[in-house]
């Protein structure tokens, strides 16, 4: 892609350059994805990534034994760890093969599975040290919007016990919650570009989320409404799908197994409208913080290669 291209837009420009990378190269995308994700799919037809035990044990059966308490959570966990690390790469492979549409005009299935792998343990580790880091936020919020609560409950209760109270109740608990769901936001706005920086840019665990919140400086407000978009996006293509399948699960639980294959199947589709949102973002705030765009314009006046994300 041309240094022109590569220029600042705004989020619906950013929308519809997802949307033209996705009409050129979604198939490339997609089997990027499947690399990935198609060995969770065959875990979970197996059984390994569902949890089938059974809620009353077999008399006379012991626990680990076939038909016994407890046969299936220890290959459900197998099954759980093994989706979540192939989840990662996938997205990861994802990233680099949008990367590759937006920055080179071209997709290659192969380079981009083994640059994931060759970064493995730090994409691994980036992402664990995101999901404590989000979850230490979010303990922080449960404990503040419980004390938010409580303290909004006894200002209340001068009230008394009738509808203004009721009512002063509600109204401080759905506003306790919204706060809490925009701190929650924010926060991993900051560090949302960490998977990126470290397998585009090739930096360590450390150096990624310190890269993450340079480049979102300012710039939080902006990186929420995009993630919210993009989830309406998502929700739209997907609901029907997802709810016809939630309804056959709601109807009978032994369809689990075809409910996790059905879901990890619609993953392999959707992992590159998620992802080709993002990695957009990620190389719109490069080109907004660090001049990405004359950066590659200057190297293609002097005859060099574009800057493929080092």
């Amino acid at each position: 892609m041309s240094a022109s291209a590569l220029r600042p837009r705004t989020i619906t420009e950013l929308i519809d350059a997802a949307f033209q990378l996705l009409r050129r190269f979604y198939l490339q995308l997609v089997s990027i994805a499947a690399v990935f994700l198609i060995p969770v799919i065959i875990l979970q037809a197996s059984g390994l990534g569902t949890f089938q035990a059974n809620p009353i044990p077999t008399p006379g059966v012991g626990f680990g034994q076939p038909g016994g308490l407890g046969t299936q959570p220890f290959g459900y966990l197998f099954g759980l760890g093994a989706a979540f690390v192939l989840g990662i790469l996938g997205t990861s492979g994802v990233v680099v093969g949008v990367s590759d549409s937006y920055v080179n005009d071209r997709v290659e299935v192969g380079p981009a599975v083994r640059r994931v792998l060759s970064r493995f343990l730090p994409i691994l580790g980036g992402t664990l040290v995101m999901i404590v880091m989000i979850f230490v936020v979010m303990v922080a919020l449960a404990i503040g919007f419980t004390l938010v609560g409580s303290i909004g409950v006894s200002l209340l209760g001068g009230l008394g016990a009738g509808a203004v109270a009721a009512v002063g109740a509600v109204i401080v608990g759905i506003l306790a919650f919204l706060g809490a769901g925009g701190v929650l936001l924010a926060a991993y706005a900051r560090i949302f570009a960490v998977p990126m920086v470290i397998v585009l840019e090739g930096t360590t665990v450390s150096e990624a989320f310190a890269r993450s919140m340079a480049l979102t400086r300012g710039s939080v407000w902006r990186v929420v409404r995009v993630f919210l978009l993009v989830f309406v996006i998502i929700a739209a293509v997907f609901a029907l799908v997802l709810f016809s399948t939630t309804l056959l699960l709601s109807h009978s639980p032994r369809f689990m197994t075809i409910y996790s294959v059905v879901g990890s199947t619609i993953n392999i589709f959707a992992y590159p409208l998620y992802t080709v949102f993002i990695t957009l973002l990620y190389y719109d705030l490069r080109i907004r913080r660090d001049g990405y765009d004359l950066e590659v314009m200057a190297k293609e006046l002097t005859g060099a290669a574009p800057a493929a994300p080092a």
